[in-house]
């Protein structure tokens, strides 16, 4: 161990220290850029971050050999023994040095990275408005990186108390991450549906229930609502509408609301009229809004099937090609399969029933190239 040498400082362990001394668990110490290697076996390396060095390194003295002790951030204690008495006391100068050097080197390269974070945060989540996830993934993918610098107790002695108090803003976000926007929003939600109350229970001629309220209020990217036929999906669009003008969220023109049937669109838009008093809101159909677009980049007005607007006509169509197909002995067979099998949920063909008491027999006739689907129950 050369102190005017320009290589890494590196201890290594006698053999009869290996031997007799306690804590001796390794076989040398190097010191690297970023922490403490500690060499376990001819293979094996282990690395101690300065990052996770606490009060620093003290010495224990020992009959034949001292001791280094190593305080830790997360309150453990290390101890490397079997170190010589003579060199034990540059070992620790070098040690405390470089760590102490380290993190003052990190935290001085982490302070504008703070600035930025805290800036951006102050624009995207302390304006009292709904937090979206896809706007917290991409601050956290940037500024994950922080979580390093959150672990120590005395980052107030490496950086100003300004920045600290700016890193103190911003260390629910970094160290909770998802889980503390999602309770941020939740008291936001609660906040607008009590303020809102009365628009919720007026905007249909039923009051909103609580899950059609939070789908109105809560404002992600991409609001996805799976609810069944005839549960209000209709009046939660309408309500959802209504709520982002009232709230001065957005202004009527730039709200686009869309149905897939022409008699929905219809009916929609006619209710938001009636409802909320707004005839600027833009209704269509998928199918129009794409024959807008078409038109607007082509400079023509796509030519549409009349199968398209005329169901009689498309029914026609589909029944002749599958009679066409029935002329087919493979297909006709896949379709009878298909009629027996996949069109209800499975029964046995031999059907109790328990209001009459009877079996009933489910029966498929094949004459020509049409099917038959009838029942068979006794007297």
């Amino acid at each position: 161990m050369n102190p005017k040498s320009k290589e890494p400082l590196k201890y290594q362990v006698g053999w009869l220290a290996a031997l007799f001394a306690s804590n001796t668990d390794y076989q040398s110490i190097s010191l690297a850029k970023d922490g403490v290697i500690l060499s376990e076996d001819e293979d094996g390396l282990s690395k101690i971050p300065y990052l996770a060095i606490g009060a620093g390194v003290a010495i224990e003295q020992g009959a034949f050999w001292n001791v280094l002790v190593i305080h830790m951030e997360d309150g453990n204690i290390l101890r490397l023994g079997g170190i010589s008495k003579k060199k034990i006391g540059l070992l620790q100068t070098s040690l405390n040095h470089s760590y102490r050097a380290y993190i003052r080197e990190f935290y001085q390269g982490l302070i504008p990275n703070i600035q930025q974070a805290y800036q951006q945060a102050q624009l995207l989540f302390f304006n009292n408005d709904y937090i979206r996830h896809s706007i917290v993934q991409q601050w956290l993918s940037t500024h994950q990186h922080l979580v390093d610098g959150l672990k120590r107790q005395d980052i107030d002695k490496y950086i100003k108390a300004e920045v600290f108090q700016q890193l103190q803003i911003i260390q629910p976000i970094v160290t909770k991450g998802y889980d503390y926007i999602t309770e941020v929003n939740a008291v936001y939600v609660q906040q607008q549906l009590t303020e809102f109350q009365l628009f919720f229970d007026q905007v249909e001629a039923n009051p909103l229930t609580d899950n059609q309220r939070k789908a109105c209020v809560i404002d992600e990217q991409n609001n996805l609502v799976l609810a069944g036929a005839g549960t209000g999906k209709t009046s939660t669009m309408i309500g959802r509408a209504g709520y982002l003008v009232k709230a001065g969220k957005a202004s009527p023109e730039k709200i686009l609301m869309l149905a897939f049937a022409r008699k929905a669109a219809d009916e929609m838009e006619e209710r938001i009229q009636e409802k909320l008093g707004i005839d600027q809101l833009t209704v269509k159909t998928f199918h129009s809004l794409g024959k807008q677009i078409i038109t607007h980049v082509e400079g023509v007005v796509p030519a549409i099937n009349k199968m398209a607007e005329d169901e009689h006509l498309r029914a026609r169509f589909v029944d002749e090609q599958i009679q066409r197909l029935l002329q087919d002995e493979q297909y006709k067979s896949r379709i009878v399969k298909y009629f027996l099998y996949f069109t209800y949920p499975y029964k046995s063909i031999l059907y109790w029933s328990t209001k009459t008491g009877h079996f009933s027999l489910r029966v498929f006739k094949i004459s020509g190239s049409h099917i038959t689907i009838g029942s068979m129950q006794p007297i």
